[in-house]
């Protein structure tokens, strides 16, 4: 049996199942949903290890019929509602130890689970911008020069000197507000928003502005790498983040042949950095033709990858997750 965890609503995970449907195997899902709701038990002993779950539908099964794990969105953990009760500096000692017993938790039955095949990392769902570029550096790519900034001062030497673009440290910033959804995007840093800010800031990300020939987004499913080319420069309203989609005139999208060099580069980073899927962004520089990393998202969407390239990689996945690892392995 395989099973799916992340988020019940995901088009991918649907996709995969339809394939894993159409060869016959047998799988189950579980939401990603606050951990200390989700129903489970848990069982170690000399004579087994095991735990049963429910599926979103409530369907039961047990640990030992699971074979391999898609790994899709972490555990969600939140503190349940203490009361109003409680002296306030107790309240936080309190929460940060619940915090950690649930944190633990998650590990546990990562760990209770962990002679199964997994396709996705448990362990690290969201990496930190940093070390990715530091893992990148070490796998021979070029990265763009970084700087961790939080006074208008070192800003203004830096952007003296060369263009500049910010984004997250982290991850990426969804906020829905007033019926509203507003997304944090990869933004050029400049003398207008240099007028506009504070003398000092919490420390802030910025990096040196590549000139893109082409952006590319590529899909890593074991040692098989799907990559597509995106030309988000031609239109200014992309040319920074292709994310800021102009609804009228998409970017156009195409499959895109990685040189042997760039593919030996993509799987050396996904070792050092110990994954074994996730989508990586690449510029190509324009006049140097340079291919430079930029980031990783270890459980990044990969649909539109699908769909504009004909990749069919939701029926990748699932003979991935069917024989514990990719064809070509």
């Amino acid at each position: 049996m395989i099973l799916f965890v992340g988020a019940r609503d995901e088009a991918s995970i649907h996709n995969v199942m339809d394939w894993l449907a159409h060869y016959g195997q047998d799988f189950k899902s579980v939401s990603h949903g606050e951990l200390e709701r989700l129903p489970y038990h848990i069982q170690i002993s000399n004579e087994d290890v095991n735990i049963k779950f429910e599926t979103d539908q409530k369907v039961p099964f047990q640990s030992a019929e699971v074979k391999s794990v898609w790994f899709r969105k972490k555990f969600l953990i939140r503190v349940p509602d203490l009361g109003d009760h409680l002296d306030k500096t107790v309240e936080e000692n309190l929460e940060f130890y619940l915090k950690g017993e649930l944190s633990n938790l998650k590990d546990g039955i990562i760990h209770c689970l962990s002679d199964k095949f997994w396709l996705g990392n448990p362990f690290i769902n969201d990496i930190n911008k940093t070390k990715s570029l530091l893992a990148a550096r070490e796998a021979g790519f070029s990265i763009p020069a970084t700087y961790i900034v939080k006074t208008k001062t070192e800003l203004k030497e830096l952007l003296d000197k060369q263009r500049l673009i910010t984004k997250s440290i982290h991850g990426s910033l969804r906020l829905i507000m007033a019926h509203e959804t507003y997304l944090l995007y990869t933004s050029s840093v400049n003398k207008e928003v240099l007028e506009q800010i504070p003398d000092t800031f919490l420390p802030t990300l910025v990096q040196s502005h590549i000139e893109k020939e082409i952006e590319l987004r590529v899909f890593v499913l074991e040692n098989k790498i799907y990559a597509m080319a995106i030309f988000s420069q031609l239109d200014e309203q992309t040319s920074t983040d292709f994310r800021e989609y102009n609804w009228e005139k998409m970017n156009r999208m195409v499959p895109f042949s990685l040189p042997d060099e760039i593919q030996e580069k993509v799987l050396a980073f996904m070792k050092i950095i110990q994954l074994n899927t996730g989508s990586i962004d690449l510029i190509l520089e324009k006049d140097t033709g340079r291919y430079v990393f930029l980031e990783i998202n270890p459980t990044g969407q990969y649909g539109f990858v699908e769909d504009r390239c004909n990749y069919f990689l939701s029926r990748e996945i699932a003979k991935t997750l069917i024989h514990g690892k990719s064809e070509s392995t």
